[in-house]
């Protein structure tokens, strides 16, 4: 028995092989058996025509436990008490869980300096091997349109579930005032921050 891919994300599918050492005789058929309620064989019952050495199915329904970050589903194919076996890994899905500025208001000022706010971006679950890149883009809630000085992208280190970014207050008209937002895009997921106020304190 083979599955392709060997390792997929909760919700995604597996094909499945089902490979005779001989090709088939009249009528055969090969029963399919999980050890787990983690997917669905379709079918259960794997037909195979008569001369041919191998049939198909597929594994649906993915799943893994609640509060488990992966699992594995052990699927075995028997016929005429020989077996065959073949192991499904599934991992829960990382996505974004959310973006927040703190402090969320930040004054632009020659004197000393323009504040600066930490933006703090959290995933679900631990960043793979690599590491997790964060794509960022700027939205201007009202005020002048300005770019806080947010980075293109950020990457959480593998094995990490945060990763932070700094922006400064600046390219704002003297007494302006721009209220922004973030938004955080990884693997088709998607996190959008709180309000940033950014304010021009007419000193510099």
């Amino acid at each position: 028995v083979t599955l392709s891919p060997g390792t997929v994300n909760v919700g995604q599918t597996a094909n499945g092989i089902v490979t005779l050492d001989a090709d088939a005789p009249p009528n055969m058929t090969v029963a399919l058996a999980a050890n787990a309620n983690y997917g669905t064989l379709t079918p259960a019952v794997v037909p195979i025509a008569a001369g041919r050495s191998n049939g198909s199915f597929t594994v649906t329904n993915t799943s893994v436990p609640a509060g488990a970050t992966s699992a594995t589903l052990t699927v075995t194919a028997t016929y005429a008490g020989n077996f065959g076996t073949a192991n499904l890994i599934i991992n829960q899905a990382i996505s974004l869980v959310s973006l927040v500025f703190n402090p969320t208001s930040i004054v632009q000022s020659g004197v000393p300096a323009s504040d600066t706010a930490v933006g703090t971006v959290i995933l679900t679950l631990p960043a793979p091997v690599g590491g997790a890149l964060i794509t960022l883009s700027v939205v201007n809630v009202s005020g002048p349109t300005v770019n806080p000085g947010v980075p293109a992208s950020v990457t959480i280190p593998a094995g990490n579930t945060t990763a932070t970014f700094n922006v400064v207050a600046t390219g704002l008209q003297p007494g302006s005032t721009a209220v922004v937002q973030v938004i955080a895009t990884y693997a088709g997921t998607k996190a959008q921050s709180n309000n940033l106020n950014v304010t021009d304190q007419l000193i510099h």
